[in-house]
């Protein structure tokens, strides 16, 4: 092996990062499964990648943030006249950032090409943040494996919620449900959002009986939503530009490359997009994709915290026990009808202290409650007892329940539809190991009160 400058690899013109994004099936990925990390990459819109660097003689707070808001923040791009690049992650409840030179590791016995993942000269991007992903984790083998929507996480600070699309044309939607389907995609548009089909992992989907390219179980990113009028002059067709994922086969549905609708419009209306991407219309969206996973910012309007609390060895917090109380919870009133309210749980990753995933991992999940009998009700007063997911626990009303997993982080986003008290439950099983769990609660409306968290050793910490 050897170690050459991203300069000496290429031979064609150099670019950091290609004006289209990202496409995993344009990466080499190399003996590593970091296929994740280049999936994660490819849902993120440049902004979230490269961030916005702002010019003019005044800086404020405002500014100067925006310069450092990225994985590759602005304020740090003239180190890479030196050779230095400086990356972004969120990782155990903080930012972290990491600087690395622009030596790639390489086989002399393969021409010197990089061991590791590699774009091309287009994307020295990828070898780079891969390269300060893995000195975040001790090496590059301790990146090996991975979750995409975790990964999004770590690039973005941003927690992936799953919301569930029922729209398939069997279920007869009117035109003003499709409208309103419509505008929520449309709404998606510049966000980190991708798309699943549900189903047994990696099998074909199929549309009238006609395999259709797209595989269940893997994440379609969103790339850009347009309207196009129709070639008749009436009407307008609804479309969305999809990236592909590595090693996928095209699209073979309306608009594909290769359909009678594409090639009419092709270099006339419909420019081609960028490498890696396909075409549908609104209609193939819905009745193929049930699934939407959309990392946002929270709304201006929003009450609540991020609290840091130790787990110790063997404790749990659940509520399986008929007759057992959780030992900590986030208590919280709502004035009002029909605000969200948003909750993750996150645990300490444990590739940062260890190689050997699953015997460190905790069972976490969530659950919230809507207490009966109004403000001031004591947790201690209910019994806890699940019977199904539509289950009543005790005098308490279940919300939404997200059933414990050995994952990193649950990501939970509910309605509150009645006012009153809400109860938040993270519930944590497992023997695990002495460790610390983040819990972030927000109400995403100025007329909620009271948000507390009964953890004793919880220490509530900002996260700009």
């Amino acid at each position: 092996m050897e170690w050459k400058r991203v300069a000496q690899i290429g031979k064609g013109k150099q670019r950091l990062f290609p004006s289209g994004g990202i496409s995993p099936e344009g990466i080499h990925a190399g003996p590593l499964n970091t296929a994740y990390l280049h999936a994660a990459m490819s849902m993120l819109p440049t902004q979230l990648l490269l961030g916005r660097a702002e010019t003019g003689d005044t800086i404020n707070r405002e500014t100067w943030l925006a310069a450092t808001r990225a994985v590759f923040p602005p304020v740090f791009h003239h180190y890479a006249e030196k050779g230095l690049y400086v990356f972004r992650f969120f990782k155990d409840g903080r930012w972290r950032y990491v600087m690395v030179d622009d030596m790639i590791p390489c086989d002399k016995t393969k021409g010197g090409a990089p061991v590791f993942s590699w774009a091309g000269d287009e994307c020295l991007f990828v070898p780079l943040i891969e390269k300060a992903y893995a000195k975040l984790h001790g090496c590059y083998f301790g990146i090996t494996g991975g979750n995409i929507l975790e990964a999004v996480t770590d690039l973005t600070g941003l927690y992936p919620v799953k919301v569930g699309v029922e729209a398939k044309d069997d279920m007869r939607l009117t035109e003003a449900q499709k409208d309103d389907l419509w505008g929520y995609v449309v709404e998606l548009k510049g966000k980190a959002t991708g798309f699943k089909a549900t189903g047994a992992m990696d099998q074909q989907v199929k549309l009238h009986d006609a395999d259709t390219g797209v595989r269940t179980g893997r994440i379609y990113p969103l790339v850009d939503v347009f309207e196009l009028k129709k070639a008749t002059g009436k009407g307008r067709s609804r479309l969305l530009r999809v990236r592909r994922i590595a090693g996928g086969q095209d699209w073979k549905g309306k608009w594909g490359e290769t359909s009678q609708k594409y090639l009419d419009c092709k270099n006339q209306q419909v420019k081609a997009g960028p490498a890696g991407t396909f075409l549908m219309c609104f209609k193939d969206w819905r009745n193929i994709f049930d699934s939407v996973y959309v990392c946002d910012k929270l709304p201006s309007e929003h009450v609540g915290g991020t609290w840091e609390f130790p787990v110790k060895s063997g404790e749990s917090n659940d509520l399986d026990q008929q007759t057992a109380d959780p030992a900590y919870y986030v208590s919280l009133e709502v004035a009002e009808f029909g605000p969200d309210l948003f909750v993750s749980l996150v645990q300490e990753d444990p590739r940062l202290k260890t190689s050997v995933i699953s015997s460190t991992m905790r069972q976490i999940g969530v659950t919230v409650l809507h207490l009966a009998g109004g403000k001031g009700k004591s947790m201690a007063n209910y019994c806890f007892s699940v019977d199904g997911k539509k289950a009543t626990i005790g005098s308490g009303k279940v919300v939404y329940t997200c059933n414990e997993m050995t994952t990193r982080q649950v990501t939970v986003q509910t309605c509150m539809q009645i006012a009153g008290t809400y109860v938040v439950v993270p519930t944590v099983k497992g023997p695990g190991q002495d460790g610390r769990l983040w819990l972030s609660v927000w109400a995403l409306t100025s007329a909620a009160s009271g948000i507390t968290f009964t953890h004793p050793a919880a220490r509530r910490i900002e996260i700009e």
